[in-house]
């Protein structure tokens, strides 16, 4: 072929491609007067923080967990807190009541030094011989909880015996706390005597639980507190 024959077709399809490429429509341009609606953002609030109710037991050598297998934590107060998501604290010494021993009235400033949310205060079979003192002593732990702590949720449980049915007079000392409860507007729980009939849930003194003991006590108790606290404050 001829050049000018060749440099003919280069120089034809050279304008075919400039053709093509020229035929390529130009990029919209933006409209002035349109808005663009933005772009939604999504805000995510932080889950409220929920604390542990600070829950104080006030009581007796139940209470303290006398007859657990030594170095656990099988007492009832334990048992219940851990279930129920509390920050337990425990103000128990063995062989007191409402009356007797170091009574309750003289740990009453402690507890509600320690502002608590929840008070439980359980015992009274140590008052089973002095029945009769039982109610004004309660009425007087009970007012100055309430009073100096007005805000908080205060229980007050039935006095629990061993296997063995309880005396008479522990009945008088359950309707005394009952009586004293009711007079000053704070709750009380009456589970029974859950440990009658049943020695293999004490402990080897015959009086205090053992592990299964307090179990036992945690399960019958714990759905009654469980209705009375609120879960989180």
């Amino acid at each position: 072929m001829p050049v000018w024959g060749i440099l003919g077709s280069v120089a034809l399809l050279t304008v075919m491609a400039f053709g093509t490429i020229a035929s390529i429509p130009p990029a919209p341009t933006a409209d002035p007067n349109r808005t663009t609606a933005p772009v939604p953002s999504f805000a995510f609030d932080d889950p409220p923080e929920t604390t542990s109710p600070h829950v104080a037991f006030l009581g007796d050598s139940y209470t303290f967990g006398t007859g657990r297998s030594e170095g656990s934590e099988n007492r009832w107060t334990t048992i219940v807190s851990n279930a129920l998501a509390w920050d337990e604290e425990r103000f128990a010494v063995g062989g007191t009541g409402y009356v007797q021993g170091d009574s309750y009235t003289n740990r009453v400033g402690l507890v509600i030094a320690a502002a608590p949310d929840v008070v439980i205060v359980s015992g009274g079979r140590n008052d089973w011989r002095v029945a009769d003192q039982v109610e004004a002593a309660a009425t007087t732990v009970f007012s100055q909880l309430r009073d100096a702590l007005p805000e908080a949720t205060i229980i007050a449980t039935n006095p629990w015996w061993d296997d063995d049915p309880a005396p008479a007079e522990m009945t008088f000392v359950s309707e005394a706390v009952r009586s004293a409860a009711d007079a000053t507007g704070i709750a009380f729980v009456d589970i029974g005597q859950p440990l009658e009939g049943h020695p293999e849930y004490l402990s080897e003194d015959g009086v205090h639980p053992n592990d299964d003991g307090y179990r036992v006590i945690a399960d019958a108790v714990e759905p009654l507190l469980r209705e009375l606290v609120p879960a989180t404050t």
